[in-house]
């Protein structure tokens, strides 16, 4: 897996604002206690492909390094 460092530096390079909390709440990047993809979806009005897409994007940034 990845360390936070490496996941914060991720998000900040290739997500929008949004999509960074996005992720942050679904890996618990802040508070250690991941989200529920289907809490996600309710609050932020995303869909199961979007999520997959933003952590796909961020797992490739990261094994480009």
């Amino acid at each position: 897996m990845f360390t936070r460092d490496e996941v914060i530096e991720a998000m900040e390079q290739c997500l929008s604002e949004k999509e960074g909390e996005i992720l942050s709440a679904r890996w618990g990047v802040d508070n250690g206690i991941p989200v529920k993809v289907e809490e996600l979806k309710e609050s932020y009005g995303i869909t199961i492909k979007q999520m997959r897409d933003i952590e796909k994007r961020v797992s490739q940034y990261i094994r480009s390094r």
